[in-house]
């Protein structure tokens, strides 16, 4: 029988400020060509932290600052383009991300390197193997630490995609040019979810020594006929909601779920597939995962005022559960705490 306490679990709160979403406002493409559907969006998913790229110039532009305006916080990663442009192009990036900051103070929480460089096309100082990628980490965070009115931005490490051990291992430990290693976990149905992203967990924290771990992506498509990751909109909306936990749970202070919306744009080049990992249909309405999520926050939010929990070390017991059954105890506001179960599933009794 499962059994918690709550004298060593987190808040509400702390659950809920830990979840994002990967949004392209800074491609200007499909649905993130409208700030206010975006903004819309997150307000009814209860989220109001996502993982973009910053883009100086053009209409998306416009776009980020109206996120920024109603105080939507970003994660910008860099773009495959800016290391080829080597020191003079950091220094560049860093005086755009500055402007950006003093018109939105705040609003910046974190920069991060190369997404998944082991698949990713990329050149610094001609090179564009994993070590070209550990260089550019390295002078990236460098540049930005030294810059007094950016050092305490957080710098996230470069990622890498399909927890390949031998390429984590080829990258090695930037530890030190890093704040917080970083993780793609795509767990695959009809395999158990946590030990997957434990896995994943492990070989991202190699290369982020004495950091704790975020992650920046992990999701599926409902485009169901993807082997893996490829599920229904119920399907979705149940294995997200797992994903979520099982991060938290296994230590992740920040997870990102890729994404807010479809793309059908970008089916003629890179396929279906990647069209259709969104929350949201292109349009903006709402997938089943929307639904759950937004489900989710409002009733971790609900009766949560903002002040201390005063609830008591308690333990409970569950008489019955499966044994796949996990559990988690998350106070709120007074004496309240909510009580999270979910059971971890795969693809014989999630997939439709």
């Amino acid at each position: 029988m499962p059994q918690d306490t709550l004298a060593n679990q987190n808040t509400a709160a702390t659950f809920v400020a830990a979840l994002g979403v990967n949004t392209k406002a800074g491609y200007y493409i499909d649905g993130y060509t409208n700030a206010s559907l975006i903004i819309n969006s997150l307000d009814y998913l209860g989220i109001s932290t996502v993982r973009d790229s910053y883009s100086q110039y053009g209409q998306s532009n416009t776009v980020l600052d109206a996120l920024a305006a109603a105080d939507i916080k970003f994660d910008f990663r860099v773009s495959y383009t800016l290391p080829a442009s080597g020191e003079a192009g950091i220094e560049s990036y860093i005086a755009a991300i500055k402007a950006f900051v003093a018109e939105h103070p705040g609003s910046v929480i974190a920069i991060e390197g190369i997404n998944e460089a082991n698949i990713g096309v990329f050149s610094y100082n001609g090179d564009s193997s994993l070590a070209g990628a550990a260089a550019f980490q390295k002078d990236l965070y460098t540049a930005i630490k030294a810059d007094p009115e950016l050092s305490s931005v957080v710098v996230y490490n470069l990622s890498l995609s399909h927890g390949n051990a031998a390429d984590y291992a080829a990258l090695g430990d930037l530890g030190a040019y890093s704040d917080a290693a970083n993780a793609h976990p795509y767990p695959v149905t009809g395999n158990p979810v946590d030990g997957q992203i434990e896995s994943v967990f492990v070989l991202a924290g190699q290369n982020s020594s004495g950091d704790p771990l975020v992650v920046t992506e992990t999701g599926y498509t409902t485009l169901a006929s993807t082997d893996g990751i490829g599920v229904s909109e119920s399907a979705q909306a149940k294995l997200i909601l797992q994903n979520l936990l099982a991060a938290y749970e296994d230590g992740s202070t920040a997870t990102y779920l890729y994404e807010l919306f479809d793309e059908p744009s970008i089916a003629a080049t890179r396929g279906n597939k990647e069209a259709s990992f969104g929350l949201f249909n292109a349009d903006g309405t709402p997938k089943q995962a929307a639904v759950t999520i937004h489900n989710l926050t409002t009733i971790l939010n609900f009766g949560n005022d903002g002040t201390a929990s005063t609830a008591s070390a308690t333990d409970f017991t569950l008489s019955g559960a499966p044994t796949n059954t996990h559990s988690m105890v998350l106070t709120k506001s007074g004496d309240v705490y909510d009580i999270v179960l979910w059971e971890k599933i795969g693809r014989a009794s999630c997939r439709e």
